[in-house]
């Protein structure tokens, strides 16, 4: 485990972006597939978590479970999960804190906004920021909002997504360092 810069870390050699406040779907399913691969889901995830034993519990790979869950997040956002001592509980607390008070929809635009990038070659700008917009009226319609620094947040990391720049999260837009 080692770590590559302040939004990127590597956990038993696969490279994963740290949770930020805007792509927690994407995160979701990297840093599930690779508790899986290295056999420390079965610590997290909330469905077999109660069937762990205590001696499991007490195991380094239990503890090392939480270790690669805690340096997949962003630093801001683990202070607030860093006392909580079971996986499960961690990671159920993520859940309810990104996808409460959604619905399904409104999680999955949200999550295909996560991920757009301009068409290079295959879109003007003028379609790109059509796309964008519909998928945020997508949301609204939803009763789902969105501030003006997170939708241009989205445009710039969508924009600049083959560049360095494409890695500048939203949330370092809103607070820069």
């Amino acid at each position: 485990m080692s770590s590559l810069d302040k939004d990127t870390v590597s956990i038993r050699g696969y490279k994963i972006k740290r949770l930020h406040h805007e792509n927690y779907f994407s995160w979701k399913d990297d840093i599930k597939a690779i508790l899986f691969y290295t056999d420390d889901w079965q610590f997290v995830d909330p469905n077999v978590s109660d069937k762990v034993t205590k001696e499991a519990k007490a195991s380094r790979a239990y503890t090392m479970a939480k270790m690669n869950l805690g340096l997949s997040i962003s630093h801001g956002i683990w202070q607030q999960y860093k006392d909580l001592n079971d996986p499960s509980v961690i990671w159920s607390a993520l859940k309810v804190r990104f996808e409460s008070n959604k619905s399904e929809k409104e999680v999955v635009y949200l999550a295909e906004l996560e991920v757009m990038s301009l068409r290079e070659g295959k879109e003007s700008v003028q379609d790109f920021v059509s796309r964008i917009r519909r998928k945020v009226e997508d949301i609204e319609t939803l009763g789902g909002s969105l501030s003006e620094v997170q939708i241009t947040g989205y445009f710039i990391r969508a924009y600049l997504a083959p560049t360095t720049f494409g890695n500048l999260s939203s949330s370092q837009i809103d607070h820069p360092s």
